[in-house]
């Protein structure tokens, strides 16, 4: 694959358009270490999962707000997977959405 390198950073990260961008880390992150890095006023990451036919979902400020339990229970409430549940990290292998404000 050709392309330029992005090198992820707190600085670097702002300059994505806001919006929904698509993504991928070579570093094997939970969403949580991820937007704490990059910017954690991130809205959502969102990762496809083709065998279950649904999406894993992470928002910061929910967990700021009600901790990793408040996560889980919109992720459920709305038919979607939630990343620590299955051990599902950003990494290696795994394109993921970023939903920046």
């Amino acid at each position: 694959q050709a392309g330029t390198t992005f090198n992820y950073t707190s600085t670097s990260f702002s300059a994505l358009p806001s919006g929904f961008n698509l993504i991928a880390t070579a570093d094997n992150l939970t969403p949580s270490a991820f937007t704490a890095q990059v910017d954690p006023a991130i809205l959502s990451v969102w990762s496809w999962d083709a065998v279950a036919g649904t999406w894993y979902f992470y928002s910061p400020l929910l967990e700021a707000t009600g901790g990793l339990a408040a996560v889980k229970a919109y992720a459920d409430g709305h038919g979607f997977l939630h990343f620590q549940d299955y051990g599902k990290t950003l990494g290696v292998g795994t394109g993921f959405w970023v939903n920046r404000p």
